[in-house]
C-alpha cells in the first residue's frame, strides 16, 4: 500500500493535533487507511506524519485541494512541508530478508 511521509514545522503541537483529528473523516473519504503522527525527540513542534492510502488518484486530488490547504493554515504549519512518497511497507526486518 502506498504511503506518504510528511514533515511539518508547526507553531503549536496541540493546535496542530486538534485540527488533524478534526480532519479524520475527510482522510477516510479519500482512501486514507492509517495515519500516525510523530514528534521529533527534543523538538515537539517538528512533526512527522505517515499516511497510508489505498487509492492514489483520490489521495492525490485531496493532497492538492484548497480544503487541505485551509486546514494546514488552521493547524499552524510554518513554511513548506517536506513530502516523501514511500514504497510498499514491510512490517519487520525479517520480512525484508534481514536478520533482526
Amino acid at each position: 500500500m502506498p504511503a506518504l511521509l510528511v514533515n511539518h514545522r508547526v507553531a503549536d503541537f496541540k493546535t496542530f493535533l486538534k485540527v488533524y483529528a478534526e480532519h479524520e473523516p475527510l482522510r477516510k473519504e479519500v482512501s486514507v487507511t492509517n495515519s500516525t503522527v510523530w514528534q521529533a525527540e527534543g523538538d515537539p513542534n517538528n512533526v512527522f506524519a505517515i499516511i497510508e492510502y489505498s487509492n492514489p488518484a483520490k489521495f492525490e486530488k485531496y493532497s492538492e485541494s484548497a480544503e487541505l490547504k485551509r486546514a494546514l493554515g488552521r493547524a499552524g504549519i510554518i513554511g513548506q512541508p517536506t513530502r516523501t512518497m514511500l514504497a510498499a511497507g514491510l512490517r519487520s526486518p525479517r520480512q525484508a530478508g534481514q536478520r533482526a
